[in-house]
């Protein structure tokens, strides 16, 4: 019988690799919501704007109304709403 030996680095990678592994598996808890919403907006035109078209189009009882069905947004990798462009607007 061969007797198994084990290497510094194989002990080491696997120690390495320990943090990262269980994140996946483990729960995590829900980002706590903050009772303002859009709190690190400046309350402003924009702020108002946006809390209006939410507002009127998810309040059932509104004549917007939107069914979640047909709400639909897409975003760019940044954040922002994608243009019609079929490059970036850098580019452009």
């Amino acid at each position: 019988m061969q007797a198994s030996t084990i290497s510094r680095r194989s002990v080491l990678s696997g120690l390495a690799a320990l943090p990262v592994l269980p994140a996946p598996f483990l729960p995590t808890p829900a980002l706590a919501q903050s009772a303002e919403p859009l709190p690190s907006w400046n309350d402003g035109a924009a702020k108002q704007a946006i809390m209006s078209f939410v507002r009127d189009t998810t309040d059932r009882s509104s004549p917007t109304f939107v069914t979640p069905e047909a709400r639909i947004a897409t975003f760019d990798p940044d954040g922002t709403l994608r243009v019609e462009h079929p490059i970036y607007m850098q580019v452009v």
